[in-house]
């Protein structure tokens, strides 16, 4: 793992962790998928609320079992990191695993179900890991590379696929989650 894809998977894993205790729980990632079912206003228990947190769970049980910690309630920074480089080193992997959520992903946040993830369906995803609007409306401007207004299925797999394989500073992809620079800086 080069050290950008290093940088980018420490901002990741940053992202994720909820509550910023230094280790992934199951918790994080229910808190992730309650905060982005509220900010679509799904009611709590609702079919809808049920969904997100079904497709944002999956990301949980897919690192636990990557990283080899399918029996441990905590995943921490090294875990991650492994798991990770488990996936870029495959590319059965890049294509069933990242692919695959990325799908998932893509349908759970195209809301409106137009075939596109618009800036709003965006920005609620992303404010849903404790991003803020600003760094969020810079990550779509960042993805949204032919100024669009909104990332087709195609370009937001493209972008999943680059914030994961891609040594490219410059790489759309990498702003996914927003800036991951300072994690750059620190690793250097």
């Amino acid at each position: 793992m080069t050290e950008l894809q290093k940088a980018k998977q420490v901002h990741y894993f940053n992202v994720l962790d909820y509550n910023d205790d230094g280790v992934l729980e199951k918790q994080d990632f229910v808190n992730v998928a309650d905060r982005l079912a509220e900010l679509r206003g799904y009611e709590e228990g609702s079919s809808k609320h049920t969904a997100v947190r079904q497709e944002i769970l999956r990301m949980w049980t897919n690192a636990r079992a990557l990283s080899g910690k399918e029996g441990k309630a905590q995943i921490t920074l090294e875990d991650w990191l492994a798991h990770e480089q488990k996936v870029i080193d495959s590319n059965v992997l890049v294509h069933s695993y990242v692919q695959g959520i990325a799908r998932a992903v893509f349908d759970m946040l195209d809301a409106d179900n137009d075939g596109v993830i618009s800036e709003d369906e965006y920005l609620k995803f992303f404010e849903s890991f404790r991003g803020d609007t600003e760094n969020g409306e810079l990550a779509f401007q960042k993805l949204d590379h032919k100024d669009q207004g909104y990332l087709t299925r195609k370009e937001f797999l493209e972008a999943v696929t680059e914030f994961h394989l891609s040594d490219d500073p410059d790489a759309r992809g990498n702003w996914l989650f927003g800036p991951y620079e300072e994690e750059l800086e620190s690793s250097t």
